[in-house]
């Protein structure tokens, strides 16, 4: 029984000094998975996997980079950059054909962007060349009914 005790006094202070040190502990048995430590300042949070894979799906669906993707891990549940990018590591290895697919799909919409991108710029050179010609249309017979280039006319 001293020994029981004396086992369980160091395994509570070792949690204890897992905590205040702000490592990460064992993986925890009752949920089945591990959890990332993130540390912010002086606090930290812990965050599942789960949590993380729920976050990189939603990314997904919005067709993210991969950069995407951990800036917005980073900044929306404070993960590392290291532990997204792990996770996201795993996934692609479990589906390879998906990421392969998928990195196409971000490079279509990349392109189509760049094209929307390129056509509002034509658009909007287009209107100011046709307001500049409007404007040079306009004080070329503003001069015309004046008759200022009549009178060089005639003078020729």
């Amino acid at each position: 029984r001293e020994r029981e005790r004396e086992d369980m006094s160091k395994r509570k202070e070792r949690e204890n000094e897992e905590r205040r040190s702000g490592v990460d502990g064992p993986p925890d048995a009752k949920q089945g998975r591990t959890a990332g430590q993130v540390i912010t300042g002086k606090r930290s949070k812990s965050v599942s996997v789960e949590e993380v894979k729920k976050a990189i799906d939603r990314c997904l669906r919005l067709y993210l980079s991969e950069d995407e993707i951990l800036f917005i891990l980073k900044q929306k549940l404070e993960v590392e950059e290291s532990f997204g990018a792990l996770i996201l590591a795993k996934l692609k290895e479990q589906n390879p054909a998906y990421f392969e697919a998928y990195l196409l799909r971000v490079r279509i919409k990349d392109q189509i962007n760049a094209f929307n991108y390129l056509v509002s710029e034509q658009a909007q050179q287009m209107q100011r060349l046709s307001r500049a010609k409007a404007e040079w249309a306009r004080t070329s017979s503003a001069r015309v009914s004046s008759g200022s280039v009549d009178g060089r006319l005639a003078n020729a």
